[in-house]
């Protein structure tokens, strides 16, 4: 069973439609397992939600509910709750300015989300009044308020356009900013993956100006910390060409679990689970965060053992993996180590006389029996099948194939005992000998 999200549907009906799918495959006698649906979803989504799949994959107790919840969260996410597409970004440099209300509007991706904290429909954990008492909104503003702003706005205090500014900031400078609602950033190339908005949304600032947000994606960082460097990777980062300089928003960071540590005397730490993980310097009025730019992550690339190297570019000799250093970038090796003794290069320039011998065949029907069994097939034939045994008759090359459930020796037997039988008894004739390749799964049982 296999389904791949067409891009003219949303997530939700995607998901829908997998769910349907399983249910007429249920209905014509086959059984799908939960781990085969969950490798079903999590394959049938696109590229966007790689790093969401692979952080699902990782987790040890996963059920098809937590991939569907988590797959309609992370498109509330990359795609909002549909509607407004208007983003502001609002520029006070010696106060905030008062920030709109957001609307209250109904999140079509909710409808099938379940929460695993209280067992409610319609929400996730991380947002569960039950858990979260502090994200229970309050009963406030007047039906005209409630009615202001349809759409959600983002705001990004430093946010300007860049001809405001004679000093243009380098591209590897991120400012951190409290009033910013997503990570903003005017340079294209630092994108690692990077997709066009069907429609460009609008950055307000509060000078009144509107700059204009036309992509979106993720962009990787080295973030130097007083124990060394550590890689970041921000998502959902809005590509504003027309702004000054790269903005990293403290509640998107909030949101993501992080901390952020304001200390006189330690300066601004960002923390994860206690562990700190980036930090900010002050630069005027502003904190900015201390990373490498890419000549200098480069250089700051940990030493690596030569052995890993000799992998890395397909057993290349020691020799001139020691002379990569110097023709590439961002190669550094451990000069104490040595590729040592490699098996597979042994294995390759081992080398076998040919032999002149010419073939003997077999002229009888079932004098000789050549006999072997698969790897394991994916995905799991519809009888429950994950494997395949063979016996080829050495005379004529007839192949006969027996489908197998398991790999085990007891199951192998079977399969060779109703072979045995129905060729016997077709062909009158007994079968003398079984040439096989000595594989586990026939020790066990044919040596009795």
């Amino acid at each position: 069973m296999t389904a791949t999200k067409d891009d003219s549907i949303d997530m939700e009906h995607h998901l829908q439609r997998v769910q349907r799918l399983k249910r007429q495959v249920k209905e014509q006698g086959e059984k799908i397992s939960d781990t085969i649906y969950n490798s079903v979803l999590l394959n049938s989504v696109p590229g966007d939600y790689k790093i969401t799949v692979s952080i699902l994959e990782s987790q040890e107790k996963l059920t098809p509910t937590v991939i569907i919840n988590r797959l309609l969260e992370e498109t509330r996410k990359i795609y909002g709750a549909g509607g407004g597409d208007t983003k502001v970004a609002l520029m006070g440099n010696s106060s905030l300015r008062n920030l709109a209300g957001k609307a209250k509007k109904k999140d079509p991706t909710k409808i099938n989300l379940k929460c695993t904290s209280c067992g409610k429909n319609g929400h996730v954990e991380t947002d569960c009044w039950t858990k979260h008492p502090e994200k229970r909104p309050t009963k406030s503003g007047s039906k005209s308020e409630k009615k202001k702003d349809k759409a959600e706005a983002k705001y990004a205090m430093s946010a300007v356009q860049r001809s405001e500014r004679p000093v243009e900031p380098s591209a590897s400078h991120w400012y951190l900013d409290s009033g910013a609602s997503e990570h903003f950033s005017p340079h294209r190339h630092l994108f690692d993956t990077f997709k066009d908005l069907s429609k460009p949304c609008e950055i307000t600032t509060a000078e009144g100006t509107t700059v204009m947000g036309t992509g979106i994606g993720s962009i990787m960082l080295t973030a130097v910390t007083n124990n060394g460097t550590n890689i970041l990777q921000l998502n959902n980062v809005i590509y504003a060409p027309k702004m000054d300089a790269n903005l990293l928003s403290t509640i998107t960071l909030y949101d993501r679990g992080y901390e952020i540590s304001m200390n006189p005397k330690k300066g601004v730490e960002i923390l994860k689970d206690g562990a700190i993980v980036a930090n900010a310097v002050r630069d005027g009025k502003l904190f900015k965060l201390r990373i490498l730019s890419g000549s200098q992550a480069r250089a700051a690339t940990a030493a690596e053992s030569i052995r890993l190297w000799h992998h890395r570019m397909v057993h290349l000799g020691e020799d001139n993996v020691r002379k990569l250093e110097k023709m590439a970038e961002g190669i550094k090796l451990d000069k104490d180590t040595s590729v040592g003794v490699c098996s597979f290069c042994l294995e390759g320039r081992q080398t076998r006389q040919p032999s002149h011998e010419p073939s003997t065949k077999t002229s009888e029907t079932l004098d000789l029996i050549h006999s072997d069994m698969s790897g394991q097939i994916s995905p799991t034939s519809r009888g429950g099948a994950n494997y395949y045994a063979t016996f080829m008759d050495d005379a004529t090359k007839m192949s006969y194939i027996a489908s197998m459930e398991t790999k085990s020796a007891a199951e192998m037997l079977e399969k060779f005992k109703e072979f045995k039988a129905e060729v016997e008894n077709q062909l009158g004739r007994k079968i003398k000998r079984l040439h096989m390749d000595g594989g586990g799964e026939y020790k066990k049982m044919f040596e009795k």
